[in-house]
């Protein structure tokens, strides 16, 4: 038979609304969702010095497993210790603070956030790292034990943060079938001595959980670079579209990840309606009003939420 060339390879489809910018901005933009069905946002700035890229993963602490409080934590200081094409563990790191840039990550209830900066001519290269986190990271034996001590050492840090206290403290008065009842950073206790006892292979649990949770349909990516928006998509498409596609579902909301609202009333023994009193570590005098409110996500566009925020905090008469 004739000899016939390959299919071209799929391409990372364009947003067909345009992006909303202030007048004075004259950056160049474009939202594309790649083959993999990744969004990314794309960001052209001829005059930038620094670059930079985000990426949002849509799974937080609430995905827990009910017998590892803090995997998504763990997982996420993980990821930066050694990739296939990079297994060294300090490649990213060095990498960056090399071309004067930084990384960070945090985990939300929802959300897993991974970010970075560096010269603007960098930015090839750290994506090349960056992007391999989400593709294939190596979860070795040793960074594994080493890393879940800086997990513990958060942990204890929290232990004397008012902020946390509290906000742990309020985590502590949901339904106990709610994942909001947890306990998102993890320690040695919950990471390691727990699951030792009941035969857990934590580290497996870490595999495990990146298959199960991470897909390239939960993930969002901001791109920012002094290359043209058609470079900044070819590098996209290249790094990011290996990206497995899992096809996960996506949830919204608090309320809708578990099926049933996080806090119920004193008529079902739960926490609203009541007042709880804190011991502050610090010299601390604060009063907080909590009101149970439907899901806001749906509604991001008018966000209601912001409005009845500003009347009940308008200060004039």
């Amino acid at each position: 038979p004739p000899h016939r060339p390959p299919p071209p390879a799929a391409m990372a489809r364009a947003h067909p609304d345009p992006v909303v910018r202030s007048p004075s901005d004259d950056r160049e933009y474009r939202v594309v969702t790649l083959p993999n069905n990744l969004i990314a946002m794309l960001v052209s700035d001829a005059e930038a010095d620094k670059a930079a890229a985000c990426m949002d993963v849509h799974c937080g602490s609430l995905a827990d497993p009910e017998h590892l409080p803090g995997l998504a934590h763990f997982l996420e200081h993980m990821l930066f210790l050694g990739t296939d094409k990079f297994p060294d563990e300090a490649a990213y790191h060095e990498f960056l603070a090399a071309h004067g840039g930084a990384h960070n990550a945090y985990t939300a209830l929802e959300d897993t956030v991974y970010f970075f900066d560096c010269v603007a001519s960098a930015l090839r290269g750290a994506l090349e790292r960056f992007s391999r986190f989400f593709v294939a990271p190596l979860f070795s034996e040793g960074a594994t034990a080493r890393e879940l001590q800086a997990v513990d050492s958060e942990h204890s840090n929290n232990l004397q943060s008012d902020v946390w206290r509290l906000f742990q403290l309020a985590r502590s008065l949901a339904r106990p079938e709610h994942p909001l009842r947890g306990f998102g950073t993890g320690s040695t206790a919950t990471l390691r001595d727990g699951p030792a006892a009941a035969g857990v292979d934590v580290r497996a649990a870490l595999v495990g959980f990146y298959e199960a949770h991470y897909s390239a349909n939960r993930m969002t990516l901001c791109l920012y670079g002094r290359e043209s928006l058609d470079e900044l998509q070819a590098w996209c498409e290249e790094l990011f579209g290996p990206v497995p596609d899992r096809a996960l579902s996506v949830p919204r909301g608090l309320a809708l990840n578990a099926g049933v609202e996080p806090f119920s009333g004193p008529e079902e023994g739960g926490a609203l309606g009541t007042l709880c009193a804190a011991l502050p570590v610090m010299g601390l005098r604060l009063l907080s009003v909590t009101w149970l409110m439907p899901a806001a996500q749906p509604h991001w566009r008018c966000k209601p939420l912001g409005y009845l925020g500003h009347v009940l905090g308008h200060e004039s008469e």
